[in-house]
């Protein structure tokens, strides 16, 4: 599974569960929020790989990354609605095993998902912000 396959699996997977239930902030894409609307951001920050087993010519290596969801509620509304998305982004990823299919490897790799950790930001410009974290790992053999 290339870099490529494994955002394109995480963003498939927090769309689809997400649905419409705020607008979602993707990187790299424009994104212009109106003050005071909630939405989501999605972000996957890749970290370390080692190589965990040696067979020839052929080595696997276990490759990290946190899955990172930054909540958006609007200033003034209390911290309920912000904690009940920042509850529904967590329950997305949180323990979750899924794969994705990448033409470049042999089979599709799972993709294991951790617990979730949620974090109060706070106030930023106009909104108030909760972050939820979930580590990852995926497995492949080069």
């Amino acid at each position: 599974m290339s870099f490529a396959a494994e955002a394109q699996a995480i963003e498939t997977r927090f769309a689809a569960q997400w649905e419409s239930t705020t607008a979602i902030k993707w990187d790299n894409i424009p994104y212009s929020p109106t003050a005071g609307t909630t939405y989501v951001e999605l972000q996957i920050h890749n970290s370390n790989a080692n190589v965990i087993g040696i067979a020839g010519n052929s080595n696997m290596h276990r490759i990290r990354g946190l899955i990172s969801m930054n909540v958006y509620v609007a200033l003034g509304d209390g911290t309920r609605s912000g904690r009940e998305l920042a509850d529904q982004a967590a329950s997305i990823f949180r323990e979750a095993q899924f794969t994705a299919s990448d033409s470049s490897a042999a089979e599709d790799i799972a993709i294991q998902c951790y617990a979730a950790n949620i974090t109060r930001i706070g106030e930023v410009e106009d909104w108030f912000v909760y972050n939820v974290t979930v580590p990852f790992h995926r497995n492949e053999i080069f």
